[in-house]
């Protein structure tokens, strides 16, 4: 293995190409953006430095840790305890549930009724588990499910409950029904799930974008080319034709890696079968639109971010967060920043939406809710991703398992959240990344 090519420079792009070119493989890393980082790439603005929503990172392993720290140098890691909660109807509920946060929280009527959905889920016998909806009812209860779950991920990946897969429900809830959440509150679970940690490790100054950078910063120093602003136009065997500053460059690679989305890497190949064509198209993404406030207060709350899981009263947006909370150094000391996310279809009717249009509705409907006050906010500006969340539909299993067999079988390696069609984080991805480059070392 002398060369390889890797596209996407995201977190998974990024080190695999680390890891490649520090055992001295020639690397060049295509990158479509003028910024490396993906998702996970930060930006400033007078003063602030902003994510593209939270990141939090969750690392359980000591190596990857340690090769972090040494990367960011004396930008040190902030171990956060994760605050995070839902906001329904007035309410506050801790995120993850807590049993006696959301029983005190919630009337006595509705609590009583979640007591005795849970006594028919213990009895019940031959459960059906078909999709995101009887999943979730199985476990939690009709109650819960309604408050809680169902409203939040039709906002989020735009399909109705009973057209998500359980994968959905396995991956993102976390808790397997409410015995888990019983047995949360009285014994410490080693083994939480990702969406159920309560701890994170956070760059003190950069945001997030900081560690994307570093990565950049090491392998520039490698034996690795970074081409920004490029792309792969066509894949015929191991030659690869791609596009650098309106050039088309055409060269031949010992391996090619995807982190692109898998259905752009389809559309690179000729004569692509058409059920392959038919299972990439079937294949869906969620965008994201990030409106950010400027608000001229200290501090907007104590939460990491919030979950806006129903739309009463036109709350469109589904999740709010505060930089600042995540590591101080983000703000200036007497100011604050919100960011607020939208999940929409590109191109659809919200993304298409003008920008002051899409401002004031954030803005007039956090003052609506007596979260903010007009005079606060200071500045606002927006930023748009078109990819940002696969949709595990009921059928999203089989058409990615076809698309990623063939891509393989031509010789294409698919990591990362939208090349593997996996919605992950993080530091799974940069594990991903890593144990793909130590394989191909071997051969």
């Amino acid at each position: 293995m002398k060369n390889v090519v890797v596209f996407g420079a995201g977190m998974a792009g990024l080190s695999v190409a680390y890891e490649l070119s520090k055992n001295n493989v020639k690397v060049d890393l295509l990158e479509k953006d003028s910024q490396v980082g993906g998702l996970a790439k930060s930006f400033t603005k007078d003063g602030f430095t902003v994510d593209l929503g939270p990141h939090a990172f969750l690392i359980k392993d000591k190596e990857m840790l340690d090769t972090i720290k040494k990367l960011l140098k004396d930008n040190k890691l902030i171990h956060n305890t994760r605050k995070s909660r839902i906001y329904v109807e007035g309410k506050y509920f801790d995120w993850p549930l807590k049993i006696f946060n959301t029983i005190l929280t919630l009337s006595p009527l509705v609590s009583m009724k979640i007591f005795f959905e849970y006594l028919a889920i213990k009895t019940k016998k031959n459960k059906i588990d078909d999709s995101f909806e009887s999943y979730t009812i199985n476990r939690f209860g009709k109650s819960l499910y309604e408050i809680f779950l169902k409203d939040y991920n039709t906002k989020l990946l735009g399909l109705s409950p009973n057209n998500i897969s359980i994968d959905w429900a396995k991956q993102r809830i976390g808790l397997n029904g409410i015995a888990d959440i019983i047995k949360q509150a009285l014994f410490k679970n080693k083994n939480q799930t990702r969406t159920n940690k309560r701890k994170f490790y956070f760059p003190e100054q950069g945001g997030i974008g900081s560690i994307p950078l570093k990565f950049l910063e090491a392998i520039k120093n490698k034996d690795c080319k970074v081409y920004l602003n490029s792309f792969p136009i066509k894949i015929k065997k191991n030659m690869i034709t791609f596009s650098n500053k309106k050039q088309e460059i055409t060269k031949k690679y010992d391996a090619v890696i995807s982190t692109i989305p898998l259905t752009e890497s389809i559309k690179l190949l000729d004569d692509v079968p058409e059920d392959i064509k038919k299972s990439a198209s079937n294949l869906k993404f969620r965008s994201t639109i990030f409106v950010y406030l400027v608000l001229k207060k200290e501090k907007f709350g104590k939460d990491h971010w919030i979950y806006f899981p129903h739309s009463e009263g036109e709350i469109f947006f589904n999740r709010l967060t505060e930089f600042k909370n995540f590591s101080e150094k983000t703000c200036p000391k007497d100011k604050t920043i919100v960011c607020a996310e939208i999940t929409c279809n590109f191109e659809g009717k919200t993304w298409n939406l003008d920008e002051k249009t899409l401002i004031k509705n954030v803005k007039d409907k956090l003052i609506d809710l007596d979260f903010i006050k007009e005079a606060e906010v200071l500045d606002n500006f927006i930023r748009k991703e078109k990819y940002a969340y696969v949709v595990y539909d009921t059928n999203y299993s089989n058409n990615k398992d076809k698309v990623l067999r063939f891509l393989e079988e031509n010789g294409i390696y698919s990591i990362g959240r939208f090349a593997s069609f996996c919605h992950k984080n993080m530091a799974y991805s940069i594990d991903l990344g890593f144990k793909l480059a130590r394989s191909l070392l071997l051969k």
